[in-house]
């Protein structure tokens, strides 16, 4: 009798110390498989159920990649490379993210009848919230992310989205009058050095004048891009010409403390912010509105280019209506109170009188208050100045 019970004796303590092991074990991570686009907006899929059991292991990006959201319902993000994560936030249809980490923990989905594949990946995202270029961070799936951004898509971010892509998130505003010495066959005063830096943020691709900044004309930039040919339309940097807000280069991107201000003869222009003379600084396009309450040289307001136009009784795209639709001629004045992306705002019914050739006066007759919001989560304009011409 006891040598037929010992064979099964010492499976059972097999079996128990293996179970021992597995339950102590840290460092593997089981993922359910399912697809992580935004509640709000999920279609029916099948979800691949197969656990998929690895060591995780998570590597820092020594330079973080840019991709762009594909998922047009938008893509989680969560705390944690885990579909247990806590949500943190959503990222709209083709916007942007920048990768830091690879995690290597593979997700399996079927959408629409497809495969898709990928891994959770560590990300950094900016939003502006208060005037502030602020950082979240999260993990995401991987196969809802494209290199290349669709710009073939009709965009439409919560309905609110801009027209003018190319304004970025903001721009290098420079105190003119603080200059150096504009600089002649590029003889540079002692304090008048802005470095560009190519993709990597290490390697310095040339040198300018700081009144680059403000002209863009190259012969402010050293002598080898004096003769360069200039670049595309939708790389090349883009200044701003409007009146009362001043001359300055819009900002399309921030990675750490560097700024993309656009393409330079084939090459990206990388600023360091921290470089900057205390005569330039980074702001985003609230600040610049803020700055600016009334629209800044004709002092008639802001005309709205989003979709979203209308005037609400709080900062919430739920909250009531009071103007259903604020048209082009409406003036629009911010009032002070600022919540995230919103502005309380003075909205006048206006209808701006022009003689043969130029502006002559505006006919005014209702006013409401309300809110309204002036950027993108992302950062860029929902609003311009009233310009009615020189």
């Amino acid at each position: 009798m006891k040598n037929l019970l010992l064979p099964f004796l010492v499976v059972f303590l097999i079996a128990c110390q293996s179970n021992q092991t597995d339950s102590s074990t840290n460092t593997r991570a089981t993922n359910i498989v399912q697809t992580d686009k935004t509640e709000a907006t999920t279609r029916d899929e099948t979800i691949n159920n197969k656990a998929v059991e690895q060591e995780v292991k998570i590597v820092k990006l020594a330079t973080p990649e840019t991709a762009y959201v594909t998922a047009q319902s938008g893509l989680r993000v969560r705390k944690s490379p885990s579909l247990e994560g806590e949500r943190i936030g959503v990222r709209p249809y083709t916007k942007k993210v920048l990768i830091t980490h690879k995690t290597g923990i593979p997700l399996s989905v079927q959408d629409d009848g497809k495969t898709i594949t990928g891994e959770w990946v560590g990300i950094e995202s900016r939003l502006v919230t208060q005037g502030k270029v602020e950082l979240v961070t999260g993990y995401i799936f991987s196969g809802f992310l494209t290199k290349e951004q669709d710009k073939s898509a009709s965009v439409n971010l919560a309905h609110f989205n801009g027209i003018q892509q190319g304004q970025g998130i903001g721009g290098i505003i420079l105190e003119a009058e603080k200059l150096p010495l504009r600089p002649n066959n590029f003889k540079l005063a002692p304090n008048d050095s802005l470095r560009f830096y190519k993709d990597d943020l290490k390697t310095v691709s040339s040198i300018a004048s700081h009144w680059f900044l403000l002209y863009g004309g190259k012969r402010y930039l050293s002598p080898d891009k004096k003769d360069c040919p200039f670049d595309s339309t939708s790389k090349r940097m883009s200044f701003s010409s409007e009146l009362g807000l001043g001359n300055f280069p819009y900002v399309k991107e921030i990675k750490g403390d560097f700024a993309l201000l656009g393409f330079v003869c084939g090459e990206a222009v990388w600023v360091k912010l921290n470089e900057l003379p205390d005569f330039a600084k980074f702001q985003s396009h609230l600040e610049i509105f803020q700055g600016q309450p009334n629209g800044g040289g004709w002092e008639k307001g802001y005309t709205y280019l989003g979709t979203n136009n209308v005037l609400r009784e709080a900062p919430d795209l739920n909250a009531k209506a009071i103007v259903n639709k604020i048209l082009p001629d409406y003036e629009i004045h911010l009032l002070g109170p600022v919540k995230n992306n919103w502005a309380k705002v003075k909205v006048k019914q206006a209808k701006h009188i022009f003689g043969e050739m130029y502006y002559e006066k505006s006919i005014y007759s209702k006013t409401w208050e309300g809110w309204i919001m002036l950027v993108e989560p992302d950062g860029m304009p929902l609003m311009e100045p009233h310009i009615f011409g020189c």
